[in-house]
C-alpha cells in the first residue's frame, strides 16, 4: 500500500511534467502513455518533494534558503509564478523567459487562485514545482507594504539565475481578520 501511495504522490507532484511529455500529443494510443509514465518514474520524485518539504516544515521563519542547495538538478533558471499567473509578464523579453512561456503554453499551464508554482529551466528542459496555498504556504508576490523584515542580502524577483535563487519566509497577523499566514517571498541573493 505504500508503494501505491508514493506513487500517486509522485504523479501529482509531476502530473505537469507528464503533460509535457511529446507522447502525449496522440492520447488515444497506449503504447505512448506507457513510455511517458516510465519516462516519469525514472524521472523520480525526490526533488520536488525535498524541496517542498525542507520549505513548508523545516525552514525557519524569518530565514532565507538559496534553492540550488535544495534542488538535485543543475538548472539556468528559476521563476515564480504566482495565483492567477499563467505566463511569465511580457515585460521580461529575454531567450530565457520566451523559452518558458513557450513550454507553459505548450502544456497549457493554467494559473489558479489557490496554487503557485517554481518554474526551474535549463535548456529545453522545465521542472515545474507547484504548491498549494494555505496558512502555512502563501506567495508575497510584491512584497507588499507590510514585508518590512527582507534580509539587506536578498531582493525580490519574479525569475533568476538558478545559483542566486532564493526563498525568503516570514509570518503575517492580520489583527483586523485576525488571520495569521505564512509567506513565501521569492528572489535572489545580492
Amino acid at each position: 500500500m505504500k508503494g501505491i501511495k508514493k506513487l500517486v504522490c509522485c504523479l501529482k507532484s509531476n502530473w505537469l511534467f507528464a503533460s509535457s511529455l511529446t507522447a502525449f500529443d496522440k492520447p488515444k494510443s497506449f503504447l505512448p502513455f506507457l513510455a511517458a509514465l516510465v519516462m516519469l518514474l525514472a524521472q523520480g520524485c525526490g526533488n520536488e518533494s525535498h524541496l517542498e518539504s525542507f520549505l513548508l516544515k523545516e525552514q525557519e521563519i524569518g530565514t532565507v534558503v538559496q534553492l540550488s542547495s535544495l534542488y538535485d538538478k543543475k538548472m539556468d533558471w528559476v521563476c515564480l509564478l504566482g495565483p492567477y499567473t499563467h505566463r511569465l509578464h511580457h515585460k521580461y523579453d529575454s531567450p530565457q523567459h520566451h523559452a518558458i512561456n513557450n513550454f507553459l503554453q505548450k502544456i497549457n499551464y493554467v494559473g489558479k487562485e489557490h496554487l503557485w508554482s517554481l518554474v526551474f529551466a535549463k535548456d529545453d528542459t522545465f521542472d515545474i514545482v507547484t504548491f498549494k496555498r494555505s496558512k502555512t504556504s502563501d506567495i508575497d508576490q510584491g512584497p507588499t507594504a507590510w514585508v518590512s523584515n527582507l534580509p539587506k542580502n536578498f531582493e525580490t524577483a519574479t525569475c533568476t539565475n538558478f545559483e542566486h535563487a532564493a526563498m525568503f519566509k516570514t509570518d503575517y497577523h492580520n489583527k483586523k481578520w485576525n488571520e495569521y499566514r505564512i509567506y513565501f517571498v521569492f528572489g535572489r541573493l545580492k
